[in-house]
């Protein structure tokens, strides 16, 4: 402001001073001389303004390079790490798996073979564990995870908790007690049932004795869901440490040693369970809260958005319904899934129909045996995956066949298709419960 004053004064000086002689060609110069000065000054300064703010922009641009590349590091170092870890702990439910299908064949009498049915079920189901724990990990590093908000009820999470991981607590000599809740949420589903199984798997690691309960508690205009276990509590300096990957740091108690473990059976050894509760969490905006002691056990707790409940009238159709004479036609390349699929449906009641080839299934089903539901694999071989042999079929038929999407992808655009709400999307691998569950939406009430 002090210069432009100067500047001003000075150009009026200058012009009084050529007004007292306009003729004089002298003092016209001077003058423009003078004119010129403040001009080229007037561009030197704004090129040095520009030059300052050229500098500072890309002295900003290469911190954001640096720390790309700082991000992009730490994500190639963790998968490197992953992958080492991940080698050990798959191998370990493989191998119990295949020792107890050896035993098995043997078993002399029905009640060993139903002990050993009983534990290859646990090690199929740990190694699923594993394998979603490191997908979702890889999931969370790369940013690939999408939110779909919606309403839904607590109590159908809670359900699907107590019957995905009953067993596995009971394998354990403990007790999962669930507490209904008549809460309605605004969430991914999803994402929120994947915290919440994490954080109950790792409460059934870290309990020798005792049971996990897993509730709801309303506070204010958020729901608390929280996981209780009878561990043995994890030391204060250790609480924020097991939320970081691969982190095992020692402390009071055996539960501070390994809680950033998830699941029974192994998992654990990878440190993931809760780095992947923090990510997920901090992707939907909730919170995680942690409330322990050393030798008083550990409550995690997911503090979602509470819901309105909806009118009785659009949930008078929810309650679990019988599967008999539910039509299912299952295609899937795989025969040994094929025939797997099968004969759980019939065991439940439904009308399954296996169809190995995907080109004869469509001439089949368009002309003889119009099915009520679809079971398709994702990947068909051929020109057409699920998605678009699920589309000629009803395009042949007239008939918006309802379907079940399975998949072992992790992301696909067929995905986002299905998450629009043109199917129903089931990852692999895929528990009776779960087929049980979805196939239960399209009996007709």
């Amino acid at each position: 402001m002090g210069i432009l004053l100067w500047v001003v004064a000075l150009v009026g000086v200058a012009l009084a001073w050529l007004l007292r002689s306009p003729s004089d060609p002298g003092r016209i110069l001077v003058l423009l001389a003078l004119v010129s000065g403040l001009l080229l000054g007037g561009l030197l300064r704004g090129a040095a303004r520009v030059a300052i703010a050229t500098r500072g922009e890309n002295e900003r641009r290469v911190r954001d390079l640096e720390a790309a590349a700082a991000r992009t590091e730490e994500a190639s170092r963790l998968q490197a790490r992953l992958l080492s870890a991940a080698g050990h702990d798959l191998r370990q439910p493989l191998h119990a798996m295949r020792l107890t299908a050896n035993a098995l064949r043997s078993a002399p009498t029905e009640a060993e073979r139903d002990r050993l049915a009983a534990m290859l079920d646990a090690a199929t189901a740990s190694l699923g564990a594993q394998l979603d724990l490191l997908i979702d990990f890889a999931r969370t590093l790369a940013g690939d995870v999408e939110c779909h908000p919606r309403r839904f009820r607590a109590a159908s999470l809670l359900d699907a908790i107590e019957t995905e991981l009953g067993s596995a607590a009971r394998a354990r000599g403990l007790e999962l007690r669930v507490v209904r809740s008549d809460a309605w949420l605004e969430s991914d589903p999803e994402l929120v049932k994947a915290i919440l199984r994490q954080l109950a798997l790792n409460a059934i690691r870290h309990s020798e004795t005792g049971r996990i309960l897993v509730g709801c508690k309303r506070a204010g205009d958020q729901v608390r869901i929280g996981v209780w276990d009878t561990g043995p509590g994890i030391a204060e300096e250790d609480q924020r440490a097991i939320f970081r990957a691969f982190e095992r740091r020692g402390g009071a108690a055996k539960g501070s040693a390994a809680r950033g473990g998830a699941a029974a059976g192994g998992v654990g050894g990878l440190g993931l369970g809760l780095a992947i509760v923090e990510r997920l969490a901090a992707r939907l905006g909730h919170r995680v809260v942690l409330r322990s002691s050393v030798g008083r056990g550990a409550c995690f707790a997911l503090e979602v958005p509470r819901a309105q409940a909806p009118d009785p009238n659009e949930v008078a159709g929810s309650r679990v319904r019988s599967l008999a004479g539910l039509r299912v036609a299952i295609v899937d390349d795989d025969l040994e899934v094929l025939r797997a699929s099968e004969a759980l449906l019939r065991a439940h009641g439904a009308e399954p129909r296996g169809l190995h080839d995907p080109d004869h299934a469509l001439d089949v089903l368009a002309q003889e045996w119009i099915p009520d539901v679809l079971l398709v694999d994702l990947r068909l071989p051929g020109e057409r995956d699920g998605v678009a042999w699920v589309d000629a079929l009803r395009r042949r038929c007239g008939v918006p066949i309802p379907a079940i999407l399975v998949t072992g992808d992790s992301e696909a655009d067929a995905l986002a298709v299905a998450r629009a709400g043109r199917f129903v999307v089931l990852g692999k691998p895929v528990s009776g419960a779960q087929l049980r569950q979805a196939l239960e939406r399209f009996v007709a009430s």
